[in-house]
């Protein structure tokens, strides 16, 4: 039996080598390409956001959230979706004043389809980039993000182009990530890691001792020297488990 407190550490650690490990179903999508017409070689696994939530982009009534080779999670969509699009709705209170909340959310694509191609023939001969296509939402919904390559942009800027009468949505996004590497090697970019400190105890009622000894010799001692520690510091947090030893003690 152990009476000591037990700490238990999460460990969550997402690593961006040229592949995006989803902390939400465990799938590992692609976010490299080759172009099929320069053999230029892309890498925009950094543009991935680590903490899920994408690049929103609003249009009218219209906004979404998308991501880069993962999933946008916490708006409603299906958390294996890389495009979520949210549609606002108008409501008014007693006073006629109007307000905007969303009212349905649409899968717009889903991130293991992901599928990148070279820039459409009609663009600059000069520009470089890839484009990201999403397919697979509600009602064959998609989403078609260009990836532009530009130099200036140390922060990628999102614009919304515009929808196709079949639900394809389109985005632009113009960043220095979306430009050809001359090195292949990955990019060491990685997401934070987050460690969750539990402090709980395990404190078995009755193992190799009485109940009565073991909450006698022990486990008042770490109730009472808990509840000091407690009260010094108001940030201080701690789970006690077993019940039958906290309610004597109470």
């Amino acid at each position: 039996m152990h009476l000591t407190t037990t700490i238990t550490i999460f460990l969550i650690l997402v690593y961006c080598h040229g592949y995006y490990i989803s902390s939400v179903l465990g799938i590992a999508t692609p976010c490299t390409y080759i172009s099929s017409k320069s053999g230029e070689y892309y890498d925009v696994s950094p543009l991935t956001s680590c903490e899920l939530n994408g690049y929103g982009v609003s249009q009218g009534n219209f906004s979404f959230q998308i991501n880069i080779c993962s999933n946008v999670a916490n708006y409603g969509c299906s958390s294996n979706q890389g495009c979520c699009q949210l549609v606002r709705g108008v409501t008014y209170d007693h006073f006629d004043q109007v307000h905007s909340q969303i009212s349905n959310n649409y899968d717009c694509g889903i991130t293991s389809s992901g599928a990148f191609s070279d820039l459409p023939s009609s663009s600059d001969p000069n520009q470089k980039g890839v484009v990201l296509t999403y397919t697979g939402g509600n009602t064959n919904r998609s989403a078609i993000i260009t990836l532009l390559c530009d130099q200036t942009k140390d922060s990628p800027i999102v614009r919304y182009v515009g929808e196709t009468p079949s639900l394809t949505f389109r985005f632009e996004v113009a960043t220095k990530e979306a430009c050809p590497r001359t090195s292949r090697a990955p990019q060491l970019e990685m997401c934070p890691v987050r460690v969750f400190l539990v402090p709980h105890t395990h404190d078995d009622v009755g193992w190799l001792q009485t109940p009565d000894q073991y909450y006698t010799e022990m486990v008042k001692n770490i109730l009472d020297s808990v509840i000091v520690e407690l009260d010094k510091d108001i940030n201080k947090k701690f789970i006690y488990v077993e019940q039958a030893f906290f309610w004597r003690w109470w």
